[in-house]
């Protein structure tokens, strides 16, 4: 376990500043984009699909595609992972694509602890050429009448622990400051501010065939309150899931109740729906965020007499 503690040290002991990366209503279904030592970790080649919108009414407002791939190879021994997502806020658009590395520290029955690395490359474009812009002062250098785009990479990393019930993880996907920004004129540029998620999640018998599933997940940057998701869902039989979430960060009053609804068709295919319904100030212009997410096992775990699929280690 000496692994556990040389990683908690080095989280601990970077620096964070302001939030930058896309969030999603589903974590707890969608924990590779926040740890990669989550690659693998569901002991069977699986693919998902996520899309977003949020703030619908808005116009510009944040919208995600996401997929993303992770098998398990030598033995389950190590995880491999791809993801792709596309983020697209106003003119500007963020493209990245993350590979992921896991490797398993302690595997057994019980437990499982996982140690994860990823490597990313992010593209970065501004479309000032798009005719509904409103260019509030023409001669400004920073403002163009074009396409422009610039390239970055980060890497980042990741611990994954599960036990018996109970999962816990800690990441931060992006360590560098890399710039992201498109700037010719001499300024500051913005850079990657690096973020720290804490996850953790358990499931808790209530009767033959229901659960309660609660989960939670931590958002830490520099110059930003620590932002919080908390979610209690109810699994039937398990494969259909009920839940709700409070999104919040200290100090406010919560920026979203949020429900959540989950099938999983035949121990393979998982469907999953989400409304974040907004009880901040906005919610006098907008009529929320809507999240879609399918999942899908290209290899039937039953067949391989491995762990019950509903295990939170899995997500089901």
């Amino acid at each position: 376990m000496k692994h556990f503690f040389i990683v908690l040290l080095l989280f601990l002991t970077m620096s964070l500043e302001a939030q930058q990366e896309a969030q999603f209503t589903q974590f707890m279904f969608n924990k590779q984009y926040y740890n990669p030592a989550y690659s693998g970790m569901r002991g069977v080649p699986t693919l998902q699909a996520i899309y977003r919108k949020q703030w619908l009414g808005f116009t510009g407002a944040p919208e995600n595609q996401q997929v993303n791939f992770n098998t398990p190879v030598a033995g389950q021994k190590i995880g491999l992972g791809l993801l792709v997502l596309r983020q697209s806020v106003g003119i500007t658009q963020n493209i990245s694509g993350v590979f992921s590395y896991s490797y398993s520290v302690v595997q057994s029955d019980m437990i499982s602890v996982k140690l994860g690395l990823q490597a990313s490359l992010e593209q970065f474009s501004i479309n000032f050429a798009n005719k509904d812009n409103i260019i509030r002062e023409p001669g400004d250098p920073s403002t163009r009448d074009e396409n422009t785009q610039a390239t970055s990479g980060n890497v980042g990393v990741g611990l994954y622990v599960g036990h018996s019930n109970v999962y816990v993880g800690i990441s931060m996907p992006n360590i560098l400051e890399s710039t992201i920004g498109v700037n010719d004129v001499g300024t500051q540029t913005a850079t990657k501010a690096q973020h720290l998620y804490i996850m953790g999640g358990a499931a808790i018998p209530i009767g033959s065939n229901v659960r309660l599933l609660p989960a939670a997940l931590l958002k830490g940057v520099k110059n930003a309150p620590i932002g919080f998701d908390t979610n209690l869902g109810i699994e039937f039989f398990q494969s259909l899931t009920v839940g709700a979430s409070y999104r919040a960060s200290i100090g406010d009053n919560g920026e979203s109740i949020d429900f959540l609804l989950h099938y999983l068709i035949k121990n393979r295919l998982g469907v999953g729906l989400a409304y974040d319904n907004p009880i901040s100030p906005i919610k006098d212009f907008s009529k929320g965020s809507i999240e879609l997410l399918l999942q899908y096992d290209l290899k039937s775990k039953d067949n391989q007499g491995s762990e019950d699929m509903s295990n939170p280690r899995f997500f089901f």
